[in-house]
């Protein structure tokens, strides 16, 4: 289908533009332009707001797919894990390695594949995913770290640019997509941290070079190395301690 497929085109974009992109290293005698912000575990906290969605899963799924709700189970707990055993059981298709960096796009994959099994339409699915989308932009609005509003608009007042890197799907929405100036999301760019093109795609958003951006996260790996490997400056954050803050290497620490 054509969601499909501009999810499997943008990432095979994706490796031509990062096989193309010239190595580089940091350069700190450049001032900064532009900053970026990557979102879950950096900005707020990751499992809370997925948890609150979550408890709404089951309603959804009655919702949008009676069939397959019936199918699953008549109580919340029986559909979660009628979820959870469809996803082992479900048949996997040739185009998923193609579209591992779009979470929606694997989401719809995954509900449109349930709708068909049971009877209940395609849209339907897509419009369920739809639905979990805008009620995870709420949960995480609702979760932003009380600083973050403040910290934006202060480097904006400093003349940088600001805008959101991640690897999740988060859409731009809340009082944060009110004041960042862009919102890259892996499904924009066609790769995840730590490759390139989520960073080129910054760039080009900022109008800066590498060497001007400074990247902020709690991804040693996806952000730091990331970042780094890139050519920009980055920063740290621990606030939100996942495994992802120390990752699993301990030499990525050193």
């Amino acid at each position: 289908t054509n969601f499909f497929d501009r999810a499997r085109a943008t990432a095979q974009t994706a490796a031509v533009v990062e096989r193309l992109w010239p190595a580089a290293v940091p350069d700190a005698s450049k001032a900064p332009r532009a900053v970026t912000l990557d979102l879950d575990n950096t900005l707020w906290p990751t499992l809370p707001p997925l948890l609150k969605i979550q408890e709404a899963m089951p309603g959804l799924v009655r919702f949008h797919l009676p069939n397959a709700a019936a199918a699953l189970g008549d109580t919340d707990v029986s559909i979660e894990k009628g979820l959870k055993d469809w996803e082992a059981a479900r048949p996997k298709l040739d185009l998923e390695p193609d579209i591992r960096h779009d979470i929606t796009a694997r989401r719809r994959l995954f509900f449109r594949q349930l709708a068909a099994s049971r009877g209940d339409d395609e849209t339907a699915a897509d419009a369920l995913v739809a639905d979990f989308v805008q009620r995870r932009a709420a949960a995480t609005d609702a979760f932003l770290d009380e600083a973050a509003p403040g910290a934006v608009t202060a480097l904006k007042d400093a003349g940088l640019k600001v805008g959101a890197v991640t690897n999740g799907n988060a859409r731009r929405a809340g009082r944060l997509g009110e004041l960042l100036d862009f919102w890259l999301a892996a499904a924009d760019t066609g790769a995840m941290k730590p490759r390139s093109p989520q960073f080129i795609a910054a760039c080009a958003a900022a109008g800066c070079a590498p060497a001007e951006l400074v990247h902020v996260g709690d991804s040693l790996a996806e952000d730091v190395l990331g970042a780094l490997d890139f050519g920009a400056r980055a920063i740290h954050v621990t606030k939100y301690a996942s495994d992802k803050t120390k990752d699993a290497d301990p030499a990525l620490a050193a």
